[in-house]
């Protein structure tokens, strides 16, 4: 059970607070599953989903999946802004690869394909079996401590190792996949599908699958199929990710690993074997938008001893452990079919709950590795424990990210939570983007690290920019596109051209395309008008310009009001502007926003509608007809062809400035 949540316990980021609590709020939707709904009614034909495609969201219910950022109607509105197709090409593009990749067309393995001349292939690297060994131990095992380092070792320099070899089939796919992992430390890896020397070994395990799957299952099977789990999280594994994971985790369940003691092995042996399973397993799901194998609520099994030397004072496995075990709560209360259940007022709430819970789990973290302070290399000593300390950050902003987006997808109003949550969204993906130069271009790099998180970030970054181009804040965001574009361009060398990195660096293209466009276009106007920004007639507050739409010289605010919690210029609902409360409420509905056109427009999720296309001008109400993001200190918002003031603490909330 969690630790209360007291009510002046705030984050770092400046969320609502969390009402004191012992554990997950008593009215989440949890409780109300969505299967019941249909049993209990034999008529119930309304099916929902969370998740499209690797690339592509829901347009109603945003998944876990944080590079599944965009949703068909999220890209319809990018069309709409830039003015062409690029970017749905570019995605359409990405998805289908991805998706070619994890099918395995093109690279059909079966049992015979895969165990041919797999004999020849192990006689030939044979001989470097020890330096492989060694690699695994000191590369690979600090990582995923799941093995006995005596033990193994006992066996693979045995005399006797042909024999055992052949004898033991789930003891030949430990033993191959971890010379496959060790090869690839050892420069032996390939970012192509199924090559390099490393695959030859892991070919050799996958080969052995059908054999140890049928046979009798033992903890050497379990840790066997946790290797092959590790190896395919690589690039040259890309389309067999999914099988050794989830038959780990079968494995794991089958042996009962999680929660209960078997007389003749070794107690931490089994314990580390199977909360390294639970973390990849977990991260697996919450990053594909899916369900877990592992039940966490059958887990009785403890947490072995902190005696991972290399790490210093991080007790590594409980860190990785504790977060993968936030990352289930937040997929079975935010992210699950059932979840979609929950009323606005639940999802903030539960939003709250994993809020608190991340940052205390942050915070719990040596400061060397936490979250949120700059990586230095020089004080880590060595590349194992940056790459660690890169990857401890990057599963931070995984799961800020995925429920950053959440809130503001379920918030219907203006508020200091939204606003906040568009500045969380936006520094997460940022510091993610930061974070890639210490990405290392090499194929035992797993692609969550070295494409997914990447990519991810560049895609909240993007839209933030399309959607708030004369935002102080858009220079800056600009330049983390360009330092993503230059990372994709060196990707795109180091694998040969595996991964089409020029591609996915488009995005900073076409983002300064947009900007420059729309800024040459407001300079041009503002030549031509005279300095008369407003183009009406009489009435406003200046004498300078009617303050309404229809120019009646009235002085009235027309379909403009001001939001009474922030001062905020933005549509009003009420006038007969061509778009009457109803539409904009069904149109904000269809992205899951309710009234979000009311404040002007959600930087992520809201209609195109609210916004206009690269061509038109900045220069009227009627041309703009939406909401653009405050200055450091006064924001210039278009009313009815005026500028107002606006004071920015009323919007973010001065301890946020």
């Amino acid at each position: 059970m969690d630790p209360p949540i007291e009510e002046t316990d705030t984050s770092p980021n400046g969320f609502a607070v969390a009402r004191a609590t012992s554990r997950l709020p008593t009215t989440s939707a949890i409780s109300q599953q969505y299967v019941d709904r249909i049993l209990d009614d034999c008529h119930f034909r309304e099916q929902r989903q969370n998740d499209r495609s690797v690339l592509i969201a829901s347009n109603q219910y945003p998944g876990s999946s944080t590079l599944a950022y965009f949703s068909e109607k999220r890209i319809t509105a990018l069309t709409k802004i830039l003015g062409h197709s690029r970017v749905e090409e570019i995605l359409s593009s990405i998805d289908n690869s991805v998706t070619t990749h994890l099918e395995g067309s093109g690279n059909p393995i079966s049992a015979s394909t895969v165990m041919s001349s797999s004999v020849s292939a192990s006689e030939y690297l044979f001989q470097h079996a020890s330096l492989y060994i060694k690699a695994y131990f000191d590369e690979v095992h600090p990582i995923y401590p799941f093995l006995n380092r005596a033990a193994f070792e006992a066996m693979a320099f045995d005399p006797g190792l042909r024999v055992t070899l052949a004898a033991g089939k789930a003891w030949s796919a430990l033993y191959h996949a971890v010379l496959g992992l060790g090869c690839l430390h050892c420069g032996g890896g390939s970012f192509l599908p199924a090559k390099g020397h490393a695959w030859k070994f892991f070919k050799i395990s996958l080969g052995l699958l059908p054999d140890i799957l049928s046979g009798k299952r033992t903890l050497v099977t379990a840790q066997a199929m946790t290797a092959m789990a590790v190896f395919a999280t690589n690039y040259s594994s890309l389309h067999v990710e999914e099988l050794p994971v989830i038959e780990a985790a079968r494995v794991a369940l089958v042996l009962g690993l999680g929660k209960r003691f078997k007389s003749g092995e070794s107690e931490v042996d089994r314990s580390c074997t199977f909360w390294i399973i639970y973390c990849l397993e977990k991260e697996y799901a919450f990053n594909v938008t899916r369900c877990s194998v592992i039940n966490d609520c059958d887990i009785g099994c403890p947490l072995p001893p902190n005696e991972n030397q290399p790490l210093r004072e991080l007790d590594w496995l409980r860190t990785w452990a504790s977060h993968c075990r936030i990352m289930t709560s937040a997929y079975d209360s935010l992210f699950s079919v059932s979840a979609t259940l929950n009323s606005t007022e639940v999802y903030l709430e539960e939003i709250d709950h994993v809020y608190q819970r991340l940052n205390r789990w942050r915070d719990c973290i040596p400061e060397d590795f936490r979250p949120g302070l700059p990586i230095r290399p020089h004080k880590l000593g060595n590349r194992l424990l940056t790459s660690l300390a890169l990857r401890i950050h990057l599963m931070y902003y995984n799961i800020l990210v995925a429920i950053s987006r959440l809130a503001l997808h379920v918030e219907d109003k203006p508020s200091d939570r939204h606003s906040r949550s568009k500045i969380t969204l936006m520094e997460a993906a940022r510091s993610i983007i930061d974070a890639t130069q210490f990405i290392v271009f090499e194929p035992f790099t797993s692609t969550w690290i070295m494409g997914h998180m990447p990519l991810a970030a560049t895609f909240v970054l993007f839209d933030f920019v399309v959607h708030n181009p004369t935002h102080p804040e858009t220079r800056k965001n600009l330049s983390f596109l360009d330092v993503s574009a230059g990372y994709f361009s060196r990707m795109e060398m180091a694998t040969d051209g595996y991964v089409a990195g020029s591609t996915m660096a488009e995005f900073s293209h076409i983002a300064r395309q947009h900007v420059s466009a729309l800024q040459a276009s407001g300079n041009r106007h503002s030549q031509g008008a005279g300095g008369n920004v407003s183009g009406g007639g009489g009435g406003g507050e200046d004498g300078g310009g009617d303050r309404s739409r229809s120019g009646d010289g009235g002085g009235s605010e027309g379909p403009f009001i001001k939001d009474k919690n922030s001062g905020i210029v933005v549509g009003d609902t009420s006038s007969g502007n061509g778009q009457d409360k109803q539409t904009q409420e069904t149109m904000g509905n269809e992205m899951g926003l309710q009234n979000e056109a009311i404040w002007g427009h959600d930087s992520l999720m809201g209609s195109s509608e609210y916004y206009p296309s690269n061509t038109h001008h900045f220069h009227s109400a009627e041309d703009a007809d939406t909401l653009i993001y405050p200055t450091d200190s006064t924001s210039m918002f278009f009313d009815g062809g005026e500028f107002l003031d606006f004071n920015v603490a009323n919007f973010f909330g001065p301890s946020n400035m």
